[in-house]
């Protein structure tokens, strides 16, 4: 007595007898819409423990008055203009302010996906839900995402302009070239970071790319358009009078981090405007000339004060106090991350998108060391260290058996 067999079954046979090889079945975790509703209801389920730890522990913490991010990490005008226009709007008689709270959260919440789709296409399939999912219970999102500020939007925009980037770079297509751009320049009024990472990286990957692409210069040439519409938009808001000068904000935070006593260049703008001179009256020019040789002067003093803000940046809080928890998980994802790094960039297919999120990764730090030294500024590229950590664990876990950890391509 034969058993009935599936239509699926039957089909395989056949074409078995036809010498056509089977295709192999895709895991149903490797599908984007499985993929992305186990990441997004883990990242809520982590929103909900955030809440009640709040809500039981730190009662007092909304009467804690947090200064705003510097607007050399994350642009203030930008989220008021966004907040205003959300509380603008007349949702069935809702406070206006518990509206733009709640649309502030539930786009935190989605930017797990933005790093879900970064996993995918820098690292594989296999690896998207383990990088969405760790990035949602990482302490930095879990707990910036229900503190609206400036650095929200940064924690939106930076994933998911780098995930386009990279689905250019690894498909090549001309409409998503100039989507990537599009959305990286839009951004850039949110995270200056996320602009200097862009002009530093996608000619970097586009070099190592295009061997693969049939026409690389359009979408090239696209990618750089897209870029410098937003460019031209802010340029005329600015010109009319209709937006205030971004560049003017960055130049005065700029100006009061290296006023510091602390910073190398300070004595020499002291001695520029005189004791009753203010440094805001210095020109651009003359700063930048000033900064410079106060660095060929006193390189490894200011190598020094660098790296002092440097590895602040890994355990202070938003009000500057040392946080035994945050150190630790700090040094639980970065220490393997920097053996990832090193994984990622012996692996042909992880190569060159590595360079590019440590290029991502290192103009957060930067801002982050010059202007705010604290854990949070590195949290809007916080999702590439907790890539680099995932590969770091499985690389280990892979040698502790004997085996190597290889790239999918």
């Amino acid at each position: 007595m034969t058993t009935p067999r599936s239509n699926a079954a039957v089909r395989l046979t056949a074409a078995a007898d036809l010498g056509v090889p089977p295709v192999p079945r895709v895991p149903i975790t490797h599908q984007p819409v499985v993929g992305v509703s186990l990441v997004l209801i883990a990242a809520t389920c982590v929103q909900i423990v955030v809440y009640l730890v709040n809500a039981q522990f730190l009662a007092r913490a909304g009467d804690i008055v947090i200064e705003p991010p510097s607007p050399l990490v994350a642009s203030g005008q930008t989220y008021e203009w966004f907040t205003s226009s959300i509380e603008r709007m007349d949702v069935f008689g809702v406070p206006a302010e518990r509206v733009s709270f709640s649309v502030l959260l539930v786009l935190t919440i989605l930017s797990s996906v933005g790093w879900y789709t970064v996993g995918r296409k820098f690292l594989g399939p296999a690896w998207a839900i383990a990088c969405g999912g760790l990035w949602a219970g990482h302490p930095l999102f879990g707990f910036l995402a229900q503190r609206p500020s400036p650095l929200t939007l940064c924690l939106v925009c930076v994933p998911f302009a780098w995930a386009v980037i990279l689905w250019w770079y690894r498909s090549g297509r001309r409409r998503v070239a100039f989507l990537a751009g599009l959305l990286a320049g839009a951004s850039t009024f949110v995270s200056l970071a996320l602009g200097l990472a862009f002009v530093l990286s996608v000619p970097v990957l586009f070099a190592t790319g295009r061997v693969t692409q049939r026409r690389p210069w359009p979408a090239f040439a696209l990618i750089w358009l897209g870029f410098l519409l937003p460019m031209l938009v802010a340029a005329e808001l600015v010109r009319h009078s209709l937006a205030a000068n971004p560049l003017i904000e960055f130049q005065t935070d700029l100006l009061r981090v290296l006023e510091d006593e602390s910073t190398p260049v300070a004595p020499t703008l002291t001695a520029e405007v005189g004791p009753t001179g203010a440094t805001s009256e210095l020109s651009p020019r003359r700063v930048l000339a000033l900064l410079s040789d106060s660095v060929k002067r006193s390189p490894f003093q200011w190598i020094g004060w660098l790296s002092g803000r440097a590895w602040r940046t890994v355990y202070a809080t938003a009000d500057g106090h040392f946080e035994r928890p945050l150190f630790a998980v700090q040094m639980a994802v970065m220490l393997p991350a920097v053996w990832g790094a090193v994984v990622c960039l012996r692996q042909s297919f992880w190569r060159w998108p590595a360079i590019a999120g440590l290029i991502l990764l290192g103009t957060h730090w930067l801002m982050a060391m010059l202007v705010e030294p604290l854990a949070r500024s590195l949290a809007p590229a916080g999702g590439v260290i907790v890539l680099f950590a995932l590969v770091g664990v499985v690389d280990l876990y892979e040698r502790a058996f004997g085996r190597q950890l290889q790239a999918p391509g």
